[in-house]
């Protein structure tokens, strides 16, 4: 199994980014952009593996008190086949700390994770998109409304492709503390 550890927003939060991504979407020549459901933050990325319950008492070992994330403007990651294009969070140490010890338990459990690249916390909108000559990116990037949600739990998704593309489906749910 393909896994990661998430924070995933409400539905509706959900909805509405994927209603801005369709904005930026009729903007650009190609791309794939990111259905709701798939919507999240990502806090560690543990590839294939079937150590689903070492990752579960690392997120139980690592969970603690819900916090606010607050969004910011989208920007992007450019790459060879066209942009990413992402929501931003607001610098949140709560945040960070979640994700440190996060790293630390999944260590103890033994599980190797890629730590090297920095930690940039955001919400993926689309794929490879390449926007449309002449498209006018910063009036759409201006438009986006931030917003704001309360964490409520961790979860381990399990990355899988199928007939109808990429799904991620929650395996396991672990409650942050009140």
């Amino acid at each position: 199994m393909r896994l990661f550890v998430a924070l995933v927003p409400p539905e509706e939060f959900r909805r509405d980014l994927e209603r801005q991504g369709r904005g930026l979407r009729a903007l650009c020549q190609r791309g794939r952009m990111v259905p709701w459901e798939n919507i999240h933050l990502t806090l560690a990325f543990l590839g294939e593996t079937d150590r689903r319950a070492k990752a579960e008492r690392a997120m139980e070992r690592a969970a603690g008190a819900p916090f606010s994330l607050h969004i910011t403007r989208p920007g992007r990651f450019s790459g060879k086949k066209g942009d990413l294009w992402w929501m931003g969070v607001e610098e949140c140490p709560p945040l960070l700390a979640l994700r440190r010890r996060l790293v630390r338990s999944l260590g103890e459990e033994g599980m190797w994770l890629d730590d090297t690249k920095s930690f940039r916390p955001h919400l993926t909108l689309g794929r490879d998109l390449r926007p449309l000559p002449g498209a006018d990116l910063t009036a759409w990037a201006a438009a986006c409304t931030p917003g704001a949600w309360q964490t409520k739990e961790l979860i381990l998704m399990e990355s899988r492709r199928d007939e109808s593309g990429l799904r991620y489906i929650p395996l396991s749910r672990c409650s942050m503390e009140k």
